[in-house]
């Protein structure tokens, strides 16, 4: 009834980052996994035709289990927001769909906000460092965020919404009801156009323009998002897998499409991998753009040598984190590696790493 048991557990995950694992292997048993799934499988009794402007109708889960709200100066329910049409976006600072997203939906809000329009960011981590308010608070900053933002860091509204995905979308209308639901990146025409058609219903005049808005869906085959930390590590080569601890590696001279090698040492943790000395790491990719999240450790800063088809990265292909051919790791966040300029294609990427730093995932676009 008080919400003191999450508390409890968020104190917990801060002081023993191993009980995360303890409760993932809960959550994720058979027994688990399958009740949700029914749970679902329940919901999914709701659902119209995916394909339409309007593909869903039932009432709209309220936000619950906030740890702080942002841009706003006070909690927020959707009892308070009945009347106005809702747009509820899951996201988490670090993901690059969830960025490609973002300046469709503050577009949105800029131009709706005062039709009886309202976004309520849903800020879900993925990783516990996204947990930080600081680190939420900077961001919001720099994707020009000017509607509320909650940090949901225990997953409690994740669960409420039964939610997937990053980034995630729920359109609600004035009398409360989820009437079209979007996972990913796409399909922005649509979705402000249900917006309008939503508030037309509410007694708003808006005009049908729609924003001109680049779409930067990928649309050519990509690499998978790669995790380095045990607990999701799946394109290890050869093994797929690696038990946690420190060990060294030898560096192979090629890899497999969509597969990495490490090289030197690193102390292989379950959410990150954390480089040693000659620390390496060798990646054969598809794609136009190349992303990292990494953090510089217990360090100040550290820094990240890359070179491209064994060359070192030049301006022409470098991403617009890399200076020279290095990239300065300041801050745990999302890092542009390599930008290919729409000739997407297969490559070789190796990164030098500086001793400590925190190696979480690579992601694709």
């Amino acid at each position: 009834m008080t919400n003191y048991d999450k508390v409890v557990e968020a104190k917990l995950l801060d002081m023993i980052p191993s009980y995360q694992h303890f409760l993932n292997g809960i959550e994720s048993s058979d027994v688990v996994t399958n009740q949700l799934q029914q749970i679902r499988n329940q919901q999914g009794s709701h659902l119209f035709n995916t394909n339409a402007l309007f593909n869903t109708n039932y009432s709209a889960p309220n936000f619950v289990g906030i740890t702080k709200w942002l841009n706003t100066d006070k909690s927020l329910s959707l009892k308070d927001l009945k009347g106005k049409v809702v747009l509820v976006d899951f996201w988490t600072y670090t993901c690059i769909n969830c960025i490609r997203t973002l300046p469709h939906v503050t577009a949105w809000y800029d131009k709706y906000k005062d039709k009886g329009f309202v976004v309520i960011g849903v800020h879900t981590p993925e990783f516990a460092f996204e947990k930080d308010t600081g680190n939420v608070e900077n961001a919001i900053k720099q994707f020009g965020i000017h509607y509320p933002v909650g940090q949901d860091n225990n997953y409690t509204t994740w669960t409420n919404y039964s939610n997937e995905y990053w980034p995630a979308e729920y359109l609600i209308d004035a009398q409360g009801n989820v009437r079209r639901t979007h996972f990913g990146e796409g399909e922005y025409d649509q979705s402000e156009k249900a917006i309008q058609q939503l508030l037309k219903e509410a007694g708003q005049k808006v005009a049908t323009n729609i924003e001109n808005m680049p779409d930067q869906t990928p649309h050519e085959e990509i690499s998978p998002e790669t995790y380095f930390g045990a607990s999701r590590m799946a394109y290890f080569f050869s093994n797929g897998t690696l038990p946690t601890g420190i060990q060294t590696f030898t560096l192979p001279t090629s890899v497999p499409l969509n597969t990495f090698a490490f090289g030197g040492g690193w102390n292989i943790l379950n959410e990150y991998a954390q480089a040693g000395a000659s620390a390496v790491v060798k990646y054969q990719f598809t794609a136009n753009n190349v992303y990292m999240v990494v953090g510089p450790g217990n360090q100040k800063n550290g820094s990240v040598h890359v070179l491209l088809d064994s060359k070192e990265i030049t301006s022409e292909n470098a991403g617009e984190d890399i200076k020279g051919s290095t990239v300065s790791v300041d801050s745990q966040r999302l890092y542009h590696l390599v930008n290919l300029h729409g000739k997407a294609g297969e490559h070789t990427l190796q990164l030098e790493f500086g001793p400590g730093i925190q190696l979480f995932t690579f992601t694709f676009g």
